[in-house]
């Protein structure tokens, strides 16, 4: 079987965002993640990225580290590998944001995204992506209400189907 039955993943995160001069921006994210593989049992990642940002009229250029500091999966045979991404978000309007992304892992090819996000009104916003490396479309939205967001997302993997995601995110303690 595919889907929730072969694959899971829970991930827990912290980030902080610092303004720094010039329009840039610096964000950290404390991650853990607990993966179960069926047949093969679980185990578990923690996790440190790292970006820079900086907004230059309607866009925003960036360029960060995923897992640049890891413990990796060492059930499954893992090492820690960091990913490197660069990134450019274009302001269409105020409510929508077109993303275009590159990512590079030693152990795979480079891979690109692209991704559309569109804040209908203060309390909703909806997103539509695609990833190269694994072909996966993906799409979901975000509910808000003061200072706390239900974030939820949906893929269509090659070999796990449908897959869907749920976060919360409070914004501002």
């Amino acid at each position: 079987g595919f889907g929730k039955t072969l694959y899971r993943e829970r991930t827990a995160g912290l980030s902080l965002m610092t303004p720094l001069m010039w329009n840039f921006l610096l964000i950290s994210r404390a991650h853990a993640t607990r993966i179960t593989l069926e047949k093969y049992g679980a185990d578990h990642s923690l996790g440190m990225d790292i970006s820079l940002f900086q907004r230059i009229h309607s866009f925003i250029i960036g360029i960060g580290s995923r897992s640049l500091i890891r413990t990796d999966y060492r059930r499954f045979n893992g090492t820690p590998n960091s990913q490197w991404t660069g990134g450019l978000m274009w302001f269409i309007d105020p409510q929508t944001v077109l993303l275009l992304e590159s990512s590079y892992e030693k152990r795979y090819p480079v891979s690109f995204s692209i991704g559309l996000e569109s804040e209908l009104n203060q309390a909703l916003v909806l997103r539509f992506g695609y990833r190269s490396d694994i072909e996966q479309i993906s799409f979901g939205g975000t509910i808000r209400i003061e200072n706390i967001s239900a974030i939820t997302a949906f893929s269509i993997h090659p070999l796990l189907g449908v897959t869907r995601g749920f976060g919360i995110l409070l914004d501002g303690w």
